[in-house]
């Protein structure tokens, strides 16, 4: 309740004003879900869904700080899906100067810039057209299982190319994750606090995270709202048998990570489509004496119909899970996902949405039997202020 408290006294205090003196506008999203699964495994706890759930509370906020300094925050109060316990994060805290009205150095805490779905889509459920983001994007912290934040600095550049065709880019570094609270002695992830931390506070090693992400944009004709771009990463990552980062508790060999892939995001009046694709290569030291490949990819299709947006989506993981990035975590899952759904333009700010999910997941449990098919109704209420 303190929390709560604190930060709607945050909120109330930025938004008293427009001006830079008297405070901040807030604007910010909301949502509330229902839904129902049906055969959930047990080890799959943070799947089920049962009843009404808050979804975030989403403060964004962007101050002016004169010149050409540049700010950007977005507060969250989100509730854990298995204990209902109710959180406050800073998912983001981004200062940055515009060197050009298209170039900004940006620093601090932010969205990793890969994929189309990432950079667009934040934690405000009434940007997205599905109810839920594809399970391996999900964020850190909901068991997601790629590193979606970063701590450290971000540069943003587009250039025209010809005609309204443009290249817009970022690259960026960054302290990089490690994997926290594994089995001192296997290295499986021990609970569902088992997963990536993007090391808010200091960087777990030298080197952290490099990466970058291309793309070639059309603003108008046939291909208007069409972008095609490229993205990668390079990380270190280690794993530590609980939450600490002394030495003393990092077990294994470091895992020395490359992610690349490519994607597709048409945008336009017609049509919605999101296409990613991610190969990651994990060599457990970084001599790369062993090394694994894994690869996730999904696609979502819109077409709209006046006010009605009916849409479908398909993800899949093909995770090696002999590999400690994975092993160590306790979301990672072999899985593919048909996703069928409806949206609903309520108002300009408002909609309600409405879909189907049906999970099937070849991973093996304790007793060696696959987990197999689950599936999920689930409909949301979801608003932008």
């Amino acid at each position: 309740m303190l929390k709560l408290c604190s930060f709607l006294a945050l909120a109330l205090l930025m938004g008293k004003g427009a001006s830079a003196d008297e405070g901040v506008p807030v604007h910010g999203f909301a949502d509330i879900q229902l839904g129902s699964s049906n055969n959930v495994p047990a080890d799959y706890e943070t799947q089920r869904v049962n009843g009404f759930s808050l979804g975030n509370v989403d403060l964004f906020l962007t101050p002016s700080l004169g010149g050409k300094f540049r700010s950007l925050l977005e507060l969250v109060m989100e509730s854990d899906k298995v204990s209902g316990a109710i959180g406050i994060d800073t998912e983001r805290v981004q200062i940055g100067y515009a060197l050009t009205d298209e170039a900004t150095i940006w620093v601090g805490r932010y969205h990793t810039p890969f994929g189309a779905w990432n950079t667009a889509y934040h934690h405000g459920g009434q940007l997205q057209t599905t109810v839920l983001r594809p399970r391996f994007l999900d964020f850190e912290d909901s068991g997601g299982v790629l590193p979606t934040h970063g701590v450290g600095m971000l540069f943003h550049n587009s250039t025209n190319l010809f005609g309204t065709a443009k290249l817009s880019y970022d690259v960026y570094a960054a302290n990089g994750s490690r994997l926290a609270n594994v089995d001192a002695t296997t290295g499986k992830a021990v609970d569902a606090g088992s997963g990536l931390d993007f090391n808010y506070g200091k960087a777990d090693r030298a080197g952290g995270m490099v990466g970058g992400n291309f793309a070639v944009g059309v603003g108008s004709g046939m291909f208007e709202g069409l972008k095609v771009g490229v993205h990668g990463y390079s990380t270190i990552v280690n794993a530590y048998k609980n939450e600490g980062t002394a030495a003393i508790d990092k077990i294994g060999n470091s895992i020395n990570q490359t992610m690349v892939g490519g994607y597709v995001h048409l945008d336009s009046d017609n049509a919605e489509v999101i296409s990613e694709y991610y190969h990651i290569t994990d060599k457990e030291d970084v001599s790369g004496a062993v090394e694994r490949t894994s690869e996730l990819y999904f696609a979502e299709v819109m077409v709209p119909v006046g006010s009605w947006k009916p849409y479908l989506m398909y993800e899949r993981a093909n995770l090696d899970k002999n590999d400690s990035y994975f092993y160590g975590q306790f979301n990672a899952m072999n899985y593919d996902r048909s996703t069928v759904g409806l949206r609903y333009e309520l108002s300009p700010t408002t909609t309600a949405k409405l879909q189907w999910s049906a999970t099937h997941s070849n991973d093996l449990d304790s007793s060696g039997v696959a987990y197999g098919d689950y599936s999920t109704v689930l409909s949301q209420i979801a608003v932008r202020f």
